[in-house]
């Protein structure tokens, strides 16, 4: 995925029905940044409005909006929770809305930000020495 526009197809399929935030049959949560922060912009109904406006209003990504598209685990329950053919492109408008983020040099958050510079430098994500990758297994045979 390259831009928003790739995206835009998909965004205007979501009637905001609700059925994204709840398990089917037992109204319960199944959204983790939902639940955790109660706004509906957190939730993959309003991801789709974040893509909106994006895309529509040529909006800025604010860090309000950065929060709400990175607080998402992107675990895919919102579009399995979904009845309506956008369904299967939840997930794909929370990760464009993250290329976005890069592409305009604001994403991702900068505690994730720290995680691509030490792969950069050390080759790991735990900014530890490369040269020491392997010294777990002193002592092994």
């Amino acid at each position: 995925m390259e831009n928003l526009s790739e995206i835009e197809e998909w965004m205007y399929a979501c009637i905001n029905c609700g059925s994204c935030r709840y398990l089917k049959d037992i109204y319960y949560e199944s959204c983790p940044s939902g639940w955790k922060f109660k706004l509906e912009t957190y939730y993959g109904g309003g991801k789709v409005w974040i893509a909106q406006y994006l895309i529509k209003n040529k909006g800025e990504i604010t860090d309000s909006i950065l929060h709400k598209i990175y607080a998402c685990p992107v675990c895919g329950n919102c579009g399995e929770q979904c009845e309506l053919e956008i369904s299967e492109h939840l997930v794909d408008i929370i990760e464009g809305l993250r290329i976005e983020a890069v592409r305009r040099g604001v994403g991702p958050l900068p505690e994730q930000r720290a995680y691509g510079e030490s792969i950069k430098k050390e080759h790991n994500p735990y900014k530890e020495k490369h040269k020491d990758r392997l010294k777990w297994t002193d002592g092994l045979n």
